[in-house]
């Protein structure tokens, strides 16, 4: 049975008000401090196990040392995660600060159970991605012989009854889960042990991480990746040269979305690119040379604004043109790169370098899934931390409507709902919504289904630290759920 996160609140979800039957042989907890409480009466979770804050990051590989990188990127493999082959390497982790907060202190309960410490100041992750410290899983481990798993199992809490809350993952259904709540009360928690869980049963997980704390101790030993010093992957590389035209178009909608263009601007973008990719060759009767550069495109847009049909686009361009958003020299192909897991550390760049590396990074995973072709297991996660900074980005539906059956699943964690597109929350299968505040949580309120008469937008408001209504496709009435919180 997984440690909860505690509360004091009965389960508005159930028929019966009464308070909620410890675990045998246990005490019951005594409420949060400074947890809300409107409107219930008290009650127990079902054990009375002590909040812990975050795992502590693991100890620094002394094994690896900062070799030289190849002076040309390696031919791109088209084989999806968990195929077998070798780990990423990379150099050993420097300091740095992770910058979101552990949830509320709790009062120890009766029966004398400490508190765990404060959680230490974590090391910041390398640059380029570390080789996996004497200990820690290979890549296989979780599946036999490298195979990935067709079904993932998650323990997410408990109901009042003490009866586990799963969330059961296969391409069968719905892969994808969406969890929001306002800050504090327990997304991060729940995010992290449901990577826990992926690394244990063998799904390899690709972190969006906007804070640093997720790269501070990845789970299952994953590699991480600091943006700041470049992304391994070009946002002009095709399948097929001679639909560069078609890549061009789709580039410069992401480029648009990123930069704020308006369509004008766009189509200018688009001029741009697809010039970029005919001075190297492509659509020629020559086969192409190599791939266009930002700054080659930053060019083609100047020399596309010189006709005077738009302004400003190449000062919109300077966040992708201007601070090394993408390294000439990946040393490792991204396919490689999410053999064993991968978090992208992204809280060192600016908000808008920020939102170009999430973009280009989806961008790529759903060009990648294409290559791995369909399955009936589940190949990789795809996990967005603080996913609103996404909320408009114009792959993620698109990854979170066809991506079931390519074996992808999508954990999408945020503050709210608003500005995301229909396609992210309908095809989320499973929602998890913590506390929300109003007007957002009649919002939220919308998408869960309560109890015959219940009022879910005053339960989501009433909702104690650690509690959440969760919805599955197997039990689509949204119940309240005491989270686990290890």
């Amino acid at each position: 049975m997984p440690p909860l996160l505690e509360s004091n609140q009965p389960d508005a979800s159930s028929p019966d008000p009464g308070s909620r039957p410890p675990a045998a042989g246990s005490m019951p907890p005594a409420p949060l401090s400074g947890a809300p409480n409107a409107g219930s009466s008290a009650g127990a979770p079902p054990t009375s196990a002590a909040r812990t804050g975050l795992p502590s990051s693991a100890a620094p590989d002394t094994s690896s040392s900062a070799g030289a990188r190849p002076s040309a990127a390696p031919a791109e493999s088209s084989a999806p995660p968990g195929a077998g082959q070798p780990s990423p390497r990379g150099q050993m982790p420097h300091p740095g600060v992770a910058d979101t907060s552990p949830l509320p202190a709790v009062t120890p309960p009766a029966g004398g159970e400490s508190v765990p410490a404060a959680v230490s100041t974590p090391p910041r992750p390398s640059p380029h991605p570390r080789a996996p410290a004497a200990g820690e899983p290979s890549p296989e481990t979780g599946t036999p012989d490298g195979a990935l798993p067709q079904v993932v199992d998650v323990v997410l809490g408990q109901d009042r009854h003490a009866a586990d809350v799963r969330w059961r993952i296969s391409t069968a259904g719905s892969p994808h889960l969406f969890v929001l709540g306002i800050p504090g009360q327990g997304k991060s928690v729940t995010t992290r042990r449901i990577l826990n869980s992926f690394a244990e049963q063998g799904l390899p997980a690709l972190v969006l991480d906007f804070h640093g704390d997720m790269a501070a101790a990845p789970a299952g030993g994953a590699a991480v990746l600091d943006a700041s010093q470049g992304l391994p992957i070009s946002p002009f590389e095709l399948d097929n040269p001679r639909r560069y035209r078609e890549a061009a178009w789709e580039l410069s909608e992401v480029i648009g979305y990123v930069c704020g263009l308006g369509e004008i601007q766009r189509n200018v973008v688009y001029e741009g690119v697809r010039a970029a990719y005919e001075k190297h060759g492509y659509g020629g009767l020559t086969a192409p040379t190599g791939q266009p550069t930002m700054d080659e495109l930053a060019a083609a847009v100047t020399e596309a604004e010189s006709t005077g049909r738009s302004r400003n686009v190449v000062a919109r361009l300077r966040p992708l043109s201007d601070f090394g958003l993408f390294t000439d020299d990946p040393g490792q192909t991204f396919a490689d790169l999410l053999r064993r897991g991968l978090v992208l550390d992204i809280h060192g760049l600016m908000e808008q370098v920020q939102i170009a590396a999430g973009a280009f990074v989806l961008r790529k995973v759903y060009r990648e899934m294409f290559r791995w072709g369909q399955t009936g297991q589940l190949r990789l996660a795809v996990v967005l931390d603080e996913a609103h900074r996404l909320a408009r980005d114009v792959t993620l539906p698109k990854i979170m409507k066809e991506g079931r059956k390519y074996g992808v699943a999508v954990v999408v964690a945020s503050q709210g709902v608003d500005d995301f597109h229909k396609d992210v929350l309908s095809n989320a299968g499973t929602k998890v919504a913590f506390r929300c505040n109003y007007p957002q949580s009649r919002t939220v309120a919308g998408f869960l289904r309560g109890r015959d008469g219940q009022d879910m937008s005053a339960a989501l408001e009433q909702l104690a630290v650690g509690q959440a209504y969760v919805s599955t496709p197997e039990q689509a009435t949204a119940r309240k759920v005491f989270m686990a919180n290890q």
